[in-house]
């Protein structure tokens, strides 16, 4: 229902962003949009419904094509989606209280699809440049900008294991989140990805600390947590995103009642998700 309403409602709604952009004199609206279709895209793919969370994405691309907040949505949901069909998130929330072990997928990853996360990204990337030249305090550019770096650092580590690579890309989001929250101290979603790394450079075995610390990277454990936790409980677009990583890491932490609180809301929001819904019997049974 939510996505019939977005296309019923969405040549309108591109013929009025068309009669705005006409009296901005092409000047883009430096703001993050508070968009009602934007919401229908995140819902849907937080609800397993990635097919239409793409097509709302594309279709909002279509009405805002310099916008690139649009091609950042959509690579979100094109990685979402490679996780569900690789069983990615399922073995790691099922395999979360083991520190030793290492999320392994049920099948291999596809190419033309990491490839497609990536165009997505440049994309994101070739659009949040100008407007970032024209103003360092763009927020649609600087979140944008923050979303496809951390998505490539959450590719790199979870369906690649490509640990460094993705510690170097996690440090770029982050940069890219400060700079958000700079501009924007409420842009709470930004704790999202401040929160990742400082959590995972925190937890690092004392060697490896020390070879991080050597190339600028710190963090501390309690900090991250409680940084996700400004987006669980503040966010909008990556609230649920961020409930998502606690809940990995409430179990890495050995605290079940508060996954399990987590994936009760998780599941009592989005009822058609089935991971989230077998992760919350199964959290509750554990808790008993």
């Amino acid at each position: 229902m939510r996505a019939q309403l977005f296309g019923k409602g969405l040549v309108f709604a591109c013929l009025v962003a068309s009669a705005g952009s006409a009296f901005a004199a092409g000047v883009p609206d430096t703001r993050l949009k508070n968009d009602t279709r934007l919401d229908d895209g995140f819902h849907s793919m937080y609800s397993h419904q990635f097919a239409t969370a793409e097509r709302i994405f594309a279709d909002y691309q279509r009405c805002f094509p310099e916008d690139p907040f649009g091609y950042a949505s959509q690579s979100a949901a094109v990685m979402f989606g490679e996780l569900n069909r690789l069983h990615l998130l399922e073995s790691a929330f099922e395999e979360g209280e083991d520190e030793r072990s290492v999320t392994k997928s049920v099948g291999e990853p596809d190419p033309q699809v990491r490839q497609r996360i990536f165009d997505l990204a440049s994309r994101t990337e070739q659009l949040s440049q100008p407007r970032l030249k024209r103003d360092p305090k763009d927020e649609t550019a600087l979140y944008s900008m923050m979303l496809v770096k951390g998505l490539e650092a959450d590719y790199n580590a979870i369906v690649e294991h490509h640990y460094w690579s993705s510690l170097r890309l996690g440090s770029q989001g982050e940069s890219w989140a400060r700079s958000l929250l700079r501009a924007d101290p409420e842009a709470y979603d930004a704790y999202l990805f401040i929160g990742i790394p400082e959590y995972v450079f925190g937890t690092l075995p004392a060697p490896l600390r020390w070879l991080a610390s050597l190339a600028g990277y710190r963090g501390r454990r309690n900090t991250g947590i409680e940084d996700l936790e400004r987006t669980t409980q503040h966010g909008h677009y990556l609230k649920s995103y961020a409930k998502i990583v606690l809940v990995l890491i409430y179990l890495r932490e050995h605290d079940r009642p508060k996954a399990a609180k987590l994936m009760d809301e998780l599941h009592a929001e989005y009822p058609d998700n089935p991971t989230f819904a077998m992760q919350a019997a199964r959290l509750h049974a554990a808790v008993r």
